[in-house]
């Protein structure tokens, strides 16, 4: 039978990443938002609001995939 040995340390260190991870997408996501609703003030026509429909339907999908590695 294998044995698998984990200290808590280890275990701590890759908790301490994660949330470094989830943090580090939530910065990249909020960053991300803000640039694309800036382009879209700047952007007038009927493929811009095709555009900000497909985003904003996106938008959730992104923060619930972030969010979920504080479960993890």
């Amino acid at each position: 039978m294998i044995q698998i040995k984990v200290t808590p340390e280890m275990l701590e260190e890759a908790a301490n990443r994660a949330s470094n991870t989830r943090i580090t997408l939530e910065s990249i996501h909020n960053n991300l938002c803000n640039e694309i609703d800036h382009l879209c003030f700047q952007w007038i026509g009927a493929s811009n609001q095709q555009f900000i429909q497909m985003f904003n339907d996106a938008k959730p999908k992104a923060f619930t995939s972030i969010n979920s590695l504080v479960q993890v």
